[in-house]
């Protein structure tokens, strides 16, 4: 009986930490996938599936794009081997399985040329 009763509080113990691990913002593993950052840099190398973007404090980074990762230039969808070496760039990235991998791209100006400075309607 004695065992089973340190057996149970040990797995009562294992949850316990589990838990806790939870609360402390680490995220369970099929969660991993869904962090997202963005970056802004200028575009140094495309090369097939990876790009280079070098950041503001100098560091260059190697970025995987996937069939779903959507580019946008100057405000209109295109492919990854349409973007611009030494021009400035966006991403909006997530930590996928081995690497950080792009979901979105962006690269020119249309977006910053659409805004407005009209007061917004009440």
């Amino acid at each position: 009986m004695s065992n089973l009763r340190v057996a149970s509080l040990l797995l009562v113990a294992a949850s316990c930490v589990a838990l806790a691990q939870g609360r402390r913002g680490n995220p369970p593993p099929q969660e991993i996938h869904k962090i997202a950052a963005d970056f802004e840099g200028v575009l140094k190398k495309v090369n097939g599936s990876k790009i280079l973007l070098e950041v503001a404090d100098g560091n260059v980074m190697e970025i995987t794009t996937t069939r779903k990762t959507a580019v946008v230039i100057k405000g209109k969808h295109a492919q990854v081997k349409q973007l611009v070496e030494d021009q400035p760039i966006q991403v909006e990235a997530r930590r996928g399985p081995g690497a950080v991998e792009a979901v979105t791209i962006r690269q020119g100006l249309a977006d910053q040329e659409k805004t407005t400075n009209r007061p917004l309607k009440p």
